[in-house]
């Protein structure tokens, strides 16, 4: 998988508007003091059985998020993940009315690799693998298509319209560099994750390596303006597929 890498130097943001409730939170709990502040915590709604709760460091990367069915956030149903101290995704798996259930994952430091894999239900522990070798975007049925169509399968990545220079000049069109992040003297890259299906609509976009909170917005915004953009989907074989694509976007502090 190519990475496209994009240098942001751009004017102000406009606050994300899926944000139904945010607190700073201290020592000694909620503040309304910035100096104060340790931790930022932000809830999102996606609908009314879907809300995601977000905790990140203040001036940093994000420590965890997980999914609610209910908006007083008590019924923990749907996707987790949590960053390790340098903003990478180290565990991820889903929940089902306040249990973990399915897959669990552990990554690598760098969240390239699957070291583990647990499956649950109903938080009851049922296996246990350990998938050191197992790159996380090997999203393709190889196996099967290679023997198929013997020797090695036609691969043809989904790619946005008009290719790598396109997206690049879409990104450029839309970002802006957040009013947050640029008084905080705060850049990095944020990688993001997300899935271009056999219909080449972009679905399912995660942030895999967390900053700060507002850059991570600003990706997540990026890739759901460029959802109205059908991508080429990737072709394996004789049929398109659907894949992760890993992405880099960079943002530099103007001088």
């Amino acid at each position: 998988m190519r990475f496209l890498l994009l240098v942001l130097i751009l004017p102000m943001a406009a606050p994300c508007q899926t944000i139904v409730n945010s607190a700073m939170v201290g020592p000694n709990g909620i503040t309304k003091d910035p100096k104060e502040a340790q931790y930022l915590v932000v809830v999102k709604k996606y609908s009314d059985t879907a809300y995601t709760r977000i905790e990140y460091n203040f001036i940093g990367p994000r420590i965890k998020s997980t999914t609610y069915r209910d908006g007083n956030l008590t019924i923990k149903d749907g996707a987790f993940r949590q960053y390790n101290s340098s903003g990478q995704v180290e565990f991820v798996g889903n929940y089902y009315q306040n249990h973990k259930n399915g897959d669990w994952y552990q990554y690598s430091e760098d969240s390239i690799k699957i070291i583990e894999k647990d499956h649950y239900n109903m938080d009851q522990l049922v296996y246990k693998w350990g998938l050191d070798s197992i790159h996380i975007h090997d999203s393709l049925d190889y196996a099967a298509t290679k023997a198929k169509f013997g020797g090695k399968p036609k691969e043809v990545e989904a790619t946005f319209p008009g290719g790598d220079k396109a997206w690049a000049a879409h990104v450029y069109k839309n970002a802006t560099f957040p009013d947050r992040a640029m008084k905080l003297s705060v850049g990095g890259t944020v990688v993001a994750l997300f899935v271009v299906d056999t219909l080449g609509r972009v679905v399912n976009p995660d942030i895999e390596k967390s900053v700060e909170f507002s850059l991570d917005e600003e990706v997540l915004t990026l890739l759901d303006k460029s959802k109205s953009i059908a991508w080429i989907p990737a072709y394996q074989g004789d049929h398109h597929v659907k894949v992760f694509r890993r992405q880099k976007f960079t943002f530099t502090l103007p001088k």
